[in-house]
C-alpha cells in the first residue's frame, strides 16, 4: 500500500509538471498595406488546424507552446503572408501589412430573369 501511495504521488507530480507548461501569447494587428485599415476577419494560423480570426480592429491573439512555427495570414483578395517565429518564454508581437492580390482587376456580375 505504501508503494501505491508513492506511485500516486509521483504520477500527480508529473501531471502537474505537464500541465504547468505555460503557453506564450503571440499578438498583433493585420492591416491593409496601402490604406492601413484593419482587415476584420483575417485568418491567422499558427499551424494546421490552430488559428484565430482578427477582430474589428484587426487584432489577434494566439497562444503557443515554446517552439518554432510558421504563421500564415490570409484574407480574401490579398496575398498570403508568412512569418517564421521562434516562441520562447516571452510574449511576441507581430504586425502584418497585407497587399491586395493583383490577379483580379475587375468582376462583372450579370443577372438574367427567366
Amino acid at each position: 500500500m505504501k508503494s501505491f501511495g508513492l506511485f500516486l504521488f509521483c504520477a500527480l507530480l508529473n501531471l502537474n509538471l505537464v500541465l504547468a507548461q505555460e503557453k506564450v501569447e503571440i499578438r498583433g494587428v493585420v492591416k491593409d498595406a496601402e490604406t492601413t485599415e484593419p482587415l476584420v476577419g483575417a485568418v491567422v494560423l499558427l499551424k494546421e488546424g490552430v488559428g484565430v480570426a482578427a477582430d474589428l480592429d484587426g487584432k489577434f491573439v494566439l497562444k503557443a507552446s515554446p517552439g518554432s512555427y510558421e504563421i500564415r495570414v490570409s484574407y480574401l483578395g490579398y496575398e498570403l503572408q508568412k512569418a517564421k517565429v521562434k516562441v520562447g518564454d516571452k510574449p511576441l508581437t507581430l504586425n502584418f501589412s497585407m497587399r491586395p492580390n493583383k490577379v483580379l482587376n475587375e468582376v462583372e456580375i450579370v443577372a438574367d430573369v427567366a
